[in-house]
């Protein structure tokens, strides 16, 4: 059930730029109930951060060169073993064509895409003493907040630093050793680099396997907050779903974008609950649930809907984005519930993390002066799970 609030008025002033007025923040407290999946399940890993991949043209010098010579002399940190075994599994195309020969030589312009696929090779997964932010830990699972700006595995581009270079350090050799025949050693799902929130790991093959299985058939819940430019809803209208597919974007290949089942988009569904705005709908906050975990899902449906979220340099506006980069340096968009069942006990456990000060900070300038005080109301949302972790 919704019960609206009176506006309240508020003598703060915006340091955002958005709006240089005093402003007046529409409220609706929401009692949200996190929605559940439905429809056919078709193998979704709950994944909110895709696979690496790359485009780029074939250069004078490397015209007549071998394929996987070309893309180690590009790619640094790989082995030609590496891209020989990406060539034969059919993550090469040239020109929109897949190509599973690693001597073929190619012709100057041809177009060639790379899907890194992830690896715990242990030269690429040096351990390294990274601070995590621990909600929960057992033998079986590890939860944490992982900050913004953290890459969740070894990429290109991204070899260190990384969730799983921590998760490493932090077992040492037992990790890698326990996850031996997986791709990505203990991650079930990811968050994108500059997203923040709770995220679970699986300590042992048996956990990841049941994880895994429970990402599948979509019965774990997942919430995020994001700030989003302008107000996607109509004024009565707290909350819609979003189905819409999405799948990668045609002439920017590290982009995802709407595109119909029918040219490979894949079944995608967001819902958005509208928690309050500023006076002139220049900044909202949202509620989200996940229903499926696509690449980019919660940031691509939000551009269709021209609420991108604020801080988005892919999808994002830049004129909202330059007016707040002083503030601002990343999407605003943070997982602060996941709600999932114990790998090994069975046990329903709800993990919970804060928002961080970044997010708060342009909550309570522009939107919601009270957020910090009243995060519990605003954030309520019903669940019959006993369990409740929360960080700090």
């Amino acid at each position: 059930m919704i019960c609206f609030l009176n506006a309240l008025s508020v003598c703060s002033r915006s340091i955002y730029g958005l709006r240089s007025c005093p402003l007046l923040a529409r409220k609706q407290i929401a009692r949200f109930s996190v929605v559940d999946s439905s429809g056919a399940v078709d193998g979704d890993a709950g994944d909110e951060e895709g696979v690496e991949s790359d485009f780029f043209e074939i250069s004078e010098q490397e015209a007549d060169l071998r394929l996987d010579k070309v893309l180690t002399n590009r790619y640094n940190g790989f082995s030609r073993n590496y891209f020989g075994e990406l060539i034969t599994s059919k993550k090469v195309t040239v020109d929109g064509d897949v190509l599973v020969k690693k001597a073929a030589k190619l012709k100057e312009g041809s177009k060639v895409e790379v899907t890194f696929t992830e690896t715990n090779d242990p030269s690429v997964i040096v351990p390294s003493d990274i601070p995590i932010n621990i909600i929960y830990e057992d033998e079986h699972i590890l939860v944490l907040n992982k900050d913004a700006g953290m890459v969740v595995h070894p990429a290109p581009g991204n070899w260190d630093g990384t969730l799983v270079n921590a998760l490493a350090f932090r077992y040492k050799e037992h990790f890698l050793e326990g996850h031996a025949n997986e791709m990505r050693p203990g991650i079930v799902h990811r968050l994108d680099q500059g997203t923040s929130g709770v995220i679970i790991v699986a300590r042992t093959p048996a956990a990841t396997r049941n994880l895994q299985d429970q990402f599948r058939f979509r019965t774990v819940k997942k919430n995020y907050l994001a700030v989003t430019c302008r107000n996607p809803f109509s004024r009565g209208t707290v909350s819609m779903r979003v189905n819409q597919p999405i799948g990668r974007h045609s002439t920017r290949r590290t982009e995802m974008a709407i595109v119909s089942e029918e040219n490979g988009g894949r079944t995608s569904s967001t819902v958005f609950y509208h928690i309050a705005s500023d006076t002139s709908d220049m900044t909202s906050l949202l509620q989200v649930a996940l229903e499926t975990g696509r690449t980019h899902q919660i940031r691509v449906h939000l551009k269709h809907l021209r609420a991108p979220v604020l801080g988005d340099e892919v999808y994002g506006y830049e004129t909202f984005n330059t007016r707040v980069r002083k503030h601002v340096k990343r999407p605003l968009l943070h997982a602060f519930r996941l709600e999932v069942d114990h790998p090994i006990t069975g046990e329903r456990l709800l993990f919970q993390a804060k928002p961080p000060s970044d997010v708060v900070r342009v909550i309570e300038e522009s939107i919601l002066p009270d957020f910090s005080s009243n995060l519990n109301e605003y954030l309520a949302i019903e669940s019959t799970t006993e369990k409740i972790i929360k960080d700090g």
